[in-house]
């Protein structure tokens, strides 16, 4: 038996906050009981959930779900955290207030480019596309256009999948995703 604390649980669905990724803030089921990780707090579109940010599938229910639009979950808050602490201290305490820092962009070794560039020649570019987070490659430089809400190739350029370096690309947004080759001196 999971020793999990199921939130979700459906036909073949089950969804914990035990064993979510550390950006997802919420998690969602659409009509056709696909489940998925949310990185900002989703909202509808047609018969689907849909969010600016980051997302990852999370389940499948194996079914349609009529209800789907209930079936929208929020990451609870910490029942305590160390600021929560501090706080109850009888002393002064100060806060320093930093800008949050640019994630770092994963490091693509001369070998992974080789391989690329094997399967799309003149690969140049490498970035993660919004809707599902998979990584592509592409031998022009990409756009990122908002009307369509992700990244887009000039028509005679080609785009592949890099399906080895999506798990590397989990912590970067996928609007500062954009990785350019750079030739070894």
């Amino acid at each position: 038996m999971s020793k999990h604390k199921w939130f979700f649980k459906r036909g073949n669905a089950r969804l914990s906050w035990e064993n979510v990724p550390d950006w997802a803030v919420a998690a969602a089921i659409d009509l056709n009981g696909q489940g998925y990780w949310f990185h900002l707090e989703p909202k509808t579109i047609d018969n689907n959930w849909f969010s600016d940010g980051q997302c990852r599938r999370a389940c499948y229910v194996g079914k349609q779900c009529p209800d789907w639009q209930s079936l929208v979950f929020k990451r609870p808050a910490e029942e305590f955290s160390g600021l929560d602490f501090l706080l109850s201290l009888d002393c002064p305490v100060t806060f320093e207030v930093r800008k949050p820092c640019k994630p770092v962009l994963p490091t693509i070794t001369a070998e992974e480019w080789a391989a690329i560039r094997m399967l799309l020649p003149g690969a140049e570019y490498v970035m993660k596309s919004r809707n599902y987070g998979y990584v592509n490659a592409s031998n022009m430089q990409p756009v990122l256009y908002e009307w369509s809400g992700d990244w887009s190739v000039p028509a005679e350029g080609e785009l592949i999948r890099v399906p080895i370096l999506d798990r590397r690309f989990d912590h970067v947004p996928w609007r500062e995703s954009l990785v350019k080759y750079e030739a070894a001196s």
